[in-house]
Formats: C-alpha cells, structure tokens, sequence
C-alpha cells in the first residue's frame, strides 16, 4: 500500500484536485493496493489535499469490499 502525489494538467476539475502542503502545487494523491508480488489490487485517486490517514483508510475500505479474504496490510509510515 503506498500513495504518491501527481501534478494535474489545467484541465482537470477543480473538485478533483487539491493543494498538496508539503510538494506547494495543486495536484491528485493515487493510492495503490499490491499483492505480494506486485500484482496491483485497488487503485483510488483523490485530491492531494486529502491527508494520507484518510485517503489510507478509503483505499483499505475499497480492498476489502473488493477482496475480503485479505486480514493483513504492510504500509509504511510515510513522510
């Protein structure tokens, strides 16, 4: 599980993107769910401003509807 922050294009809508506090753009967080051979399970993208608690529990809420027989995650702390 990992999330990292993207650089929107001018086109994108305001309602999806948000400012990123520790990068100082306007971007998306994408958060990615993987097996244990990198095999990616769930994928959730938000506004950047959206703190990686949250966005870690959404892309959690998501893998289990999607994949119940999982009962253990690896993540890091993050920065």
């Amino acid at each position: 599980m990992d999330t990292q922050s993207v650089k929107t294009a001018g086109a994108v809508p305001a309602r999806g993107q948000g400012p990123d506090p520790s990068r100082r753009n306007v971007s998306r967080k994408r958060g990615i769910f993987t097996d244990a051979l990198g095999l990616i399970l769930t994928i959730v993208v938000t506004a950047a401003s959206l703190s990686d608690n949250s966005h870690g529990i959404q892309l959690l809420d998501q893998v289990h509807v999607a994949h119940s027989g999982i009962s253990m995650a690896w993540v890091d702390r993050g920065c």
